[in-house]
């Protein structure tokens, strides 16, 4: 007789991201439990195969969209999100067409990158509102490692919509050694992956 294989798992919403040594050490939990509790091999084999590719799937996306987020109206920002500053995409003083922005805070280690639309001003006109379309959630760059906003060009030509996880390397101008890298695709209002092909991003020091 085979026994139940159980396992009492957090649900994990898109709006919540785990540090990627809990998923390792929750998966090698995961897969004690399922061998402890199995006591006929070739249906337990497939009962931990497909267990822990659900397990797999559920934890292991290392860009998580927070939905929740979109539709917010900031400032301010949800609680405990550090501001890191951020930067207006394409602006032109003399268009007519909304402005939008990058900005980006901090949370618990985790990288947040909010797109947002102008939708008003308060304070006699001096201060943006802002809704929010996008957000991503990325990990905090390893050591020599850092985000890159507005600092990048696409093949020679500046591309303020490029959002980069750059190596920094001593000595040099323009950083070539580009990890992963995301774009502003403003018709469709997303922060999307895109392709580091040609991409180099600006050196804040360089000169100094």
């Amino acid at each position: 007789m085979v026994k139940s294989v159980t396992i009492q798992m957090y649900i994990i919403s898109p709006n919540h991201k785990i540090n990627m040594n809990k998923i390792k050490l929750l998966s090698l939990l995961a897969t004690l439990y399922f061998t402890r509790n199995c006591s006929v091999k070739s249906v337990c084999k497939n009962v931990i195969k497909f267990k822990l590719l659900m397990f797999f799937i559920i934890c292991t996306n290392p860009v998580i969209a927070n939905d929740s987020y979109k539709g917010l109206v900031v400032p301010p920002y949800p609680e405990l999100h550090i501001d890191k500053g951020g930067y207006l995409i394409g602006f032109n003083i003399k268009s007519k067409k909304p402005i939008f922005a990058i900005s980006h805070t901090i949370k618990d280690k985790s990288q947040y990158f909010w797109l947002k639309k102008e939708i008003g001003r308060k304070n006699n006109n001096k201060n943006p509102i802002w809704k929010v379309l996008d957000v991503i959630v990325l990990d905090e760059p390893k050591i020599n490692y850092f985000y890159a906003l507005g600092l990048c060009r696409l093949k020679q030509d500046i591309d303020d919509r490029i959002i980069a996880l750059v190596k920094y390397e001593k000595n040099k101008e323009w950083f070539t050694e580009i990890k992963k890298s995301w774009l502003v695709n403003i018709k469709k209002e997303k922060i999307e992956k895109f392709k580091a092909m040609g991409i180099s991003c600006a050196n804040e020091g360089w000169g100094l």
